[in-house]
């Protein structure tokens, strides 16, 4: 019964491991640099950009991804938009507040990136990325030059489209999230729809870094785990089920093999199980500081504990 018992808590031990995709995978780092276009008509998005911010990054820590997410202007300050482009990068070649697709290659070349962060430009705005509206060959020749400083930096691009948004910007905001790797979110109702269209922006474009590619990425530390109370509800929750369900199955084998003992081990593969079991009991008895009869017993509760730390730090 003892055996069983401590069999049952290891069976809860691994179930807990294995609900680890539950929890975060592993904890993605970003650095996420929104450039806002702060004219008037992008005052509803500043607005509930700078409500939500410090929404947006708790979500995402939930998700797993810890973010740095910095809300610049592209030439003006505004709102939450503290600091501007012009400033910020000034041997850059933004100019006006509505020069969005020249600061998205301005950040790129020139922003301090973390070496150890994923890299996600946000643009927020409704007109043309040079200049602003009317859209012209300006235009789209500033969304090639934004192309190739992104592509050359390893940094994804994904444009935010304002409510009032001009038609012909969507199709070079779409070709720049392409050509980057980014998505493109357009905001409907900027109140209650923005910061959730930019958290999944965020969440799509971490979503590769989160697969484990090999056998050390997918082994978590305790800085990997998220500590929420939906999250570890979640693991255990799955960790009852995947035990009952083991326990279970677990009982109907032995059953099966009580009822049927004495013609299974007439069996080819009766007897190797026999074989395995005497072997494993003999291990067990090497390994148990309890059978050390040439130690005493102070030593054996020493070399006991010891045990039971390795067990527990391996698990």
């Amino acid at each position: 019964m003892v055996r069983r018992s401590v069999v049952m808590v290891l069976i809860v031990l691994v179930c807990l491991g294995a609900a680890r995709p539950v929890a975060a995978a592993r904890r993605v780092q970003v650095d996420v640099v929104i450039l806002v276009d702060t004219s008037d008509s992008m005052a509803d998005e500043l607005t509930a950009l700078c409500a939500g911010r410090e929404r947006l990054v708790d979500e995402l820590a939930r998700r797993g991804v810890s973010a740095h997410v910095r809300v610049l202007g592209v030439a003006e300050r505004r709102a939450c938009a503290e600091e501007r482009v012009t400033s910020l990068l000034a041997e850059g070649q933004t100019a006006g507040p509505e020069d969005w697709g020249v600061a998205v290659a301005d950040v790129a070349r020139l922003y301090d990136w973390s070496p150890k962060r994923l890299r996600l430009i946000v643009p927020m705005s409704d007109e043309g990325p040079k200049g602003g509206d009317p859209v012209d060959e300006e235009d789209a020749q500033a969304i090639s030059v934004a192309v190739r400083a992104a592509r050359a930096h390893d940094v994804r691009v994904s444009p935010v489209l304002g409510t009032e948004f001009s038609r012909q910007v969507e199709p070079l905001a779409r070709d720049l999230a392409a050509q980057t790797g980014g998505e493109v979110f357009i905001a409907k109702s900027p109140a209650s729809d923005l910061v959730g269209g930019v958290r999944d922006l965020v969440l799509k474009a971490t979503a590769t870094a989160r697969e484990p590619h090999t056998l050390l990425d997918a082994v978590s530390t305790p800085r990997d785990v998220a500590w929420h109370g939906d999250v570890m509800s979640t693991n255990a929750m799955l960790a009852l089920l995947m035990t009952m369900v083991l326990g279970v199955a677990s009982a109907v084998l032995g059953n099966i093999v009580d009822t049927h003992r004495q013609a299974f081990g007439m069996t080819r593969l009766g007897r190797m199980s026999s074989a395995l079991v005497h072997l494993s009991q003999k291990v067990e008895g090497a390994l148990a500081p309890g059978e050390w009869s040439r130690l005493s017993s102070r030593a054996r509760r020493w070399v006991a504990a010891g045990q039971v730390g390795v067990a527990m730090a391996l698990v």
